[in-house]
């Protein structure tokens, strides 16, 4: 069964996130040395975005891929085309 939501997904779904972005700014940010401001902004954006785009596959997951509208791989590409939009709006405002 594809999609569907449950505590330790949800859990696992932000926590995730929120540890490879404090390794990614460990390993970008301090070399480029950011700022504060510029580290808790690209920390909240990427834990939310991910933790949303994981949500959002689940749902397509339960709704369209197991009514055979779309396979794995659509579901992920919607899923990071629609995390993908998200941040491009957050960005261009």
């Amino acid at each position: 069964m594809n999609g569907g939501i449950s505590i330790l997904g949800i859990s696992v779904s932000f926590l995730f996130p929120l540890f490879f972005s404090l390794i990614g700014y460990t390993i970008y940010g301090i070399s480029n040395f950011l700022s504060l401001s510029s580290l808790s902004i690209f920390i909240v954006l990427s834990t939310l975005l991910s933790f949303v785009g994981s949500l959002f596959d689940s749902v397509l997951g339960e709704t369209l891929e197991n009514r055979g509208y779309l396979s794995k791989y659509g579901v992920n590409f919607f899923a990071a085309l629609f995390s993908f939009l998200i941040a491009l709006a957050i960005v261009l405002r």
